[in-house]
């Protein structure tokens, strides 16, 4: 019974033996043939890369090609230098315009710290172009302009420090005319034809001793331009000096040339040589509207009584600029009772003026500073007894408080009579053509010009 059962055992274990042997030698070789398959294909990729990078190379090239264990033959090259292409926007910083486009922070710390020049890429202002030269994710070019006509570029050196060099382009200077009837607002019909902002502040600045532009502009009134355009390969890059121009208020027609004198300084007269500059700005804030005039018995908004009204009040938005409408020294700097945040100003011997419910002052301003004629010394507000964001200006002769709308100014000076000669000859030049344009309804009268003028006037100015 026992050899029996040994017989079946041994039987039955040879019989599984022989069952699974041959099934776990089909599986192995079909694992092997998967694993030959894959290999070949693997080999087939790369030779056709191969293929793909040598074919140029002769038949009988005895070398193999040699190619770096890892390189991805699928993935081509990875030095190409990118090219990027920045508008700075409000609240941007290097540091914001490098991140978003991978590069790294090692080389904005490098760029920081290699040149003194670098400073200037801190305090980047809104709307500045940057141009940006990329490989492999690190900075090898910066460019950014600073002007119209300046740029400042940063290159990388072998040694991984950053160099300076500033590029200035030389501009093609043209002529440009332009006419017009105020409609709706200066700002508004001068924007129509054309004109810049910094245009037309240009223009208010030239007339601002005679025209208050918050309150003596009137529908009909016209104004003439004469004005330089600066050109590069044939693209505008802004417009320049106005050299002319022409302004008719209220029916009073006020003429202003533009000179130049020996060490460059530029100021504008009227026809005969009288100075456009005088003394005082009519207006401390620009594009304003008067809010309450000189009124020794209005009654106070806020108090509720009749209380004088010693000056004028220009209302503007909150952080408009206020600036000296004339030379002086600060006398007064802090808060003042009702007046707020006040400015007090000394003119030399008769003369003050006072600023107030400030929302700020200018930060170099100190009691004792000197201030010039047009330098922004705080901004508008409604600190104090006040409604609302609004300048408070007062002109003082002697400590006698003068309506600052019809207070006769000092008279302008002249033109030196080294300058008189030179002067007439400019004068005569831009007064013709001013003349032509004011007897044409053209806007745009640049082609009535005669070209053999254009040219004569700009050797004029360009000596300079």
């Amino acid at each position: 019974m026992t050899n029996t059962y040994r017989n079946l055992i041994r039987f039955s274990t040879l019989l599984q033996y022989k069952t699974l042997f041959p099934i776990s030698i089909f599986l192995l070789a079909i694992s092997l043939s998967i694993i030959l398959l894959r290999g070949e294909s693997s080999r087939l990729q790369t030779v056709h890369a191969l293929h793909e990078m040598t074919g140029a190379l002769p038949a009988d090239w005895p070398f193999e090609p040699l190619v770096h264990k890892n390189l991805n033959m699928l993935e081509g090259t990875t030095d190409t230098v990118l090219s990027i292409v920045e508008i700075v926007k409000r609240g941007d910083s290097l540091s914001r315009i490098f991140k978003r486009h991978g590069i790294s922070r090692h080389d904005l710390a490098n760029l920081l710290a290699s040149n003194k020049k670098s400073k200037q890429l801190r305090y980047l202002k809104p709307m500045q172009k940057i141009t940006l030269k990329v490989k492999n994710g690190h900075l090898v070019r910066l460019q950014i302009q600073l002007t119209s006509l300046n740029s400042a570029i940063f290159n990388l050196t072998e040694s991984g420090d950053y160099t300076f060099l500033q590029e200035t382009l030389t501009p093609q200077v043209q002529l440009a005319a332009v006419r017009t009837t105020i409609n709706r607002s200066l700002y508004l019909d001068g924007k129509s034809i054309g004109l810049s902002d910094k245009t037309l502040m240009q223009l208010t600045s030239i007339f601002a001793w005679d025209i208050d532009f918050s309150q003596d502009i009137r529908a009909g009134d016209t104004f003439s331009l004469i004005y330089e355009v600066l050109l590069h390969e044939g693209g505008m890059l802004r417009e320049g000096r106005i050299l002319a121009a022409e302004f008719t208020n209220r029916g009073q027609t006020i003429r202003a040339i533009l000179n130049i004198d020996d060490l460059g300084h530029e100021s504008y007269f009227s026809g005969n040589g009288n100075a456009m500059h005088k003394a005082f700005l009519r207006n401390p804030v620009h594009f304003s509207r008067i809010s309450s005039k000189f009124d020794l018995n209005r009654k106070h908004p806020v108090l509720n009584k009749i209380r004088a009204h010693k000056g004028v009040d220009y209302a503007a938005p909150s952080g408009t600029e206020i600036k000296s409408t004339a030379d002086g020294k600060i006398s007064f700097l802090g808060t003042k009772g009702g007046y707020g945040n006040t400015i007090e100003i000394e003119h030399g011997g008769k003369y003050s003026t006072l600023y107030a419910h400030l929302s700020k002052f200018s930060k170099r301003l100190k009691i004792g500073a000197l201030v010039k004629q047009g330098e922004v010394i705080g901004e508008v507000g409604q600190s104090g007894l006040a409604t609302g964001p609004h300048l408070h200006y007062e002109f003082r002769i002697n400590g006698l408080h003068i309506n600052p709308l019809t207070v006769k100014l000092p008279q302008a000076r002249s033109i030196e009579p080294r300058y008189l000669r030179q002067f007439k000859n400019q004068s005569t030049l831009l007064g013709n053509m001013l003349t032509s344009m004011s007897k044409s309804s053209v806007i745009k009268t640049s082609d009535k010009l005669q070209p053999a003028n254009h040219r004569e006037i700009l050797d004029l100015y360009q000596e300079k």
